[in-house]
């Protein structure tokens, strides 16, 4: 995988230098021979779509390495998912530029960069043992749908933040990941249902409904 990874981003190097990149450029860069680049990719295409898939593999990896991540709540996990996609996204920013909306938001299939979102999305929120009940009839693949596409806004947002750093994006993304943390964890809706369930089963209407 770490050598799918390289050669993914040294390609995104040169097609930032030239759009029609060799694979003959991309070994070169790499300091490997051709054929090694040959036998992970079969197009120039795939190599620039899988920069995009391995970012996720990147965090994966990082989460792996964070002992106190089991301890993060769901705001601080989503956030932090975010914000490191943005990281690399500006750290190959003048690729991404170029190549996001073909590659990702204008590809009328669904990207395996799409697919492992929602999956992390979903892993997430699953795995979190914080949630209210009530919240879990939430977490449907409509519902993952709507976060990516809420990344695909904040994507927007992202590229025409002019603040230091982005830091609106990432006072954004703070706001909304606090925002759903809170919807997900409130207890308003159990605490509700069960005060309905006790007044149904102890209120006089239904002794004389059952008599």
């Amino acid at each position: 995988m770490n050598v799918k990874i390289k050669i993914a981003e040294a390609a995104a190097e040169r097609f930032v230098q030239n759009d029609r990149f060799t694979y003959e450029s991309v070994a070169q860069k790499l300091s490997t021979e051709t054929a090694v680049i040959h036998q992970h990719f079969a197009t120039r295409g795939s190599m620039l779509s899988f920069f995009y898939e391995s970012r996720i593999h990147l965090y994966r990896n990082q989460v792996e390495l964070l002992d106190d991540y089991k301890d993060f709540n769901l705001g601080e996990k989503l956030s932090d998912f975010f914000l490191f996609l943005f990281d690399q996204f500006a750290e190959y920013n003048e690729f991404v530029l170029k190549t996001y909306n073909k590659l990702i938001i204008n590809n009328s299939d669904a990207t395996s960069f799409e697919v492992l979102f929602k999956k992390q999305i979903q892993s997430i929120f699953e795995s979190d043992k914080q949630l209210s009940a009530s919240s879990l009839l939430l977490l449907r693949p409509v519902f993952y749908n709507s976060v990516y596409l809420k990344f695909q806004a904040f994507y927007h947002f992202w590229i025409q933040d002019d603040s230091e750093h982005q830091q609106q994006t990432m006072a954004l993304i703070d706001k909304w990941s606090t925002f759903v943390e809170e919807l997900f964890y409130t207890k308003l809706i159990d605490k509700g249902a069960d005060l309905a369930k006790f007044l149904f089963y102890n209120s006089p209407l239904n002794q004389f409904l059952h008599k």
